[in-house]
């Protein structure tokens, strides 16, 4: 039944349950709610279904269901957000995997050649600690074999020109 009123995107108003109730559920939301229950509403949204009761018939004016219909957009807004900071911990939980991985050493360069990120191990690999290489912006081409340099500075010019 929830489905049913997910799928159909509009709201399903019981006026009267004690005149009309078509899904038998009367019985089984005084139950839960431990009153008796006249009219329900329930209000799709992205995930799932804002439900309101009342032991009241005809509880629910146009007012209402309006209100109730922003409700359950902000509520679905919340939902896509809580949704999109997950997604945001598992993309930063695998780039902190990737990055992190002993056998790599993954560094972000800036357009003037600043370090702006490198990853921890650097200091396994160079015996230097990464903050060295955050304050001056010359040290990572300064401890860079002569013979490298060319080769290095060609592959920075390609990665700041997205080539």
């Amino acid at each position: 039944m929830i489905l049913q009123f997910w799928r159909a995107g509009r709201p399903a108003y019981r006026r009267d349950l004690e005149q009309e109730d078509p899904y038998q559920e009367r019985s089984n939301i005084a139950r839960s709610f431990g009153h008796p229950v006249r009219s329900v509403i329930d209000i799709p949204f992205s995930h799932g279904t804002l439900a309101v009761n009342s032991p009241q018939p005809e509880a629910f004016s146009d007012a209402h269901i309006a209100f109730l219909q922003e409700l359950a957009h902000v509520l679905g807004e919340g939902f896509r957000r809580l949704d999109d900071l997950r997604g945001l911990a598992q993309s930063e939980a695998r780039y902190r995997t990737l990055v992190e991985t002993p056998a790599w050493v993954v560094a972000l360069v800036g357009q003037q050649d600043a370090c702006r990120y490198i990853s921890p191990q650097i200091e396994a690999w160079t015996g230097y600690a990464p903050e060295e290489f955050y304050r001056d912006v010359a040290f990572c081409m300064g401890i860079i074999h002569p013979e490298d340099v060319a080769r290095v500075e060609h592959a920075l010019r390609q990665a700041l020109q997205g080539s």
